[in-house]
């Protein structure tokens, strides 16, 4: 399974300012199709949009704390310590990676078990060859288990890639987790410790150290408890980027966040900021609210307020 497009068009003509109507990122996976409740006679009243706003901005905070870089080098750094030439058998992907599908036990005591391909890029040019990525993608379905049982599981994609542009005027860090995780022992990120987790999420950080300029785009979904329950939020590749980039929007960013709230209720909010490859969003309606659409039958609710700052504070790096 493959996530990275690997086509990060995103330089700027170097006789120009970067712009963030310019850039572009791996193509996202769709929102969700409209919602009905076919098992209620009638459809919960219309949600508090200040507890919709409440939990995109926990949300919005929460996306970026799942880095992809801690379980991809686990895995490598156990696969390099542990690997032998029988255990797992390995064989060349056609595509500069290494695949194995194994179910044995190393001569130092570490399980293999499951299928993985593994890809190490270095200096890859991107499909427009304005930039160079290295790093690597791990997808497959595994388990690891050390010579002390503690587990590594792996039944997704997990990726990292850095790049900078063929100009040197931008960089590029991309994380991608897609699918169910598992990691025991001291090198387990926070996100893993208290067990396996499921992740859909795409981060990509766009920089322009020359001028401070930033973007960060968020593809994904993440669940956050609220003091009303449950909310599931999903970020259909939305863009915050500053005005060094061209923004005409910092304060919120640009593309739909639909959210299911405890009550089971569909709201698609968009905001007005920039989008990444198409506009720098718009400046008049820049208020850090966006318009809000309930999605079982289209009709439109009070905006959504949020808080994507920390967006702009780091992003994926």
């Amino acid at each position: 399974m493959t996530i990275l497009a690997l086509a990060l068009a995103c330089t700027p003509d170097p006789a120009s300012t970067p712009s963030v109507a310019t850039l572009t990122t791996p193509t996202a996976p769709t929102s969700p199709a409209t919602w009905t409740f076919p098992d209620a006679d009638t459809p919960p009243g219309d949600p508090d949009p200040d507890a919709l706003g409440d939990a995109i901005t926990a949300a919005a905070a929460l996306a970026l704390a799942f880095p992809a870089d801690p379980l991809v080098d686990a895995y490598l750094d156990r696969f390099a310590r542990s690997a032998s030439p029988t255990c797992p058998t390995t064989f060349d992907d056609g595509y500069g990676g290494t695949y194995w599908a194994d179910g044995c036990t190393a001569p130092d005591g570490t399980y293999f078990g499951g299928y993985l391909d593994a890809v190490h890029f270095v200096d890859l040019p991107t499909d427009d060859g304005t930039a160079l990525l290295t790093g690597d993608t791990l997808g497959g379905n595994i388990t690891l288990l050390d010579p002390d049982g503690r587990a590594l599981d792996l039944e997704g994609t997990a990726a990292r890639l850095t790049g900078t542009s063929v100009d040197g005027t931008t960089t590029y860090v991309q994380s991608a987790l897609v699918g169910g995780f598992g990691l025991q022992g001291d090198d387990a990120p926070s996100w893993l410790r208290d067990g396996p987790r499921s992740v859909e999420l795409v981060l990509t950080t766009i920089a322009v150290p020359s001028i401070y300029g930033l973007a960060t785009v968020v593809d994904g979904a993440v669940d956050v408890d609220q003091p009303d329950g449950r909310y599931s939020v999903r970020f259909g590749e939305v863009t915050a980027a500053n005005l060094a980039v061209g923004s005409a929007c910092a304060l919120e960013p640009g593309g739909p966040v639909t959210v299911r709230d405890p009550d089971g209720r569909w709201v698609e909010v968009t905001f007005h900021g920039p989008h990444l490859g198409v506009d720098e969003g718009d400046a008049q309606r820049c208020d850090g609210c966006g318009d809000a659409v309930a999605l079982d039958d289209g009709r439109a609710l009070p905006e959504v307020c949020a808080d994507f700052s920390p967006w702009l504070d780091g992003g994926a790096r």
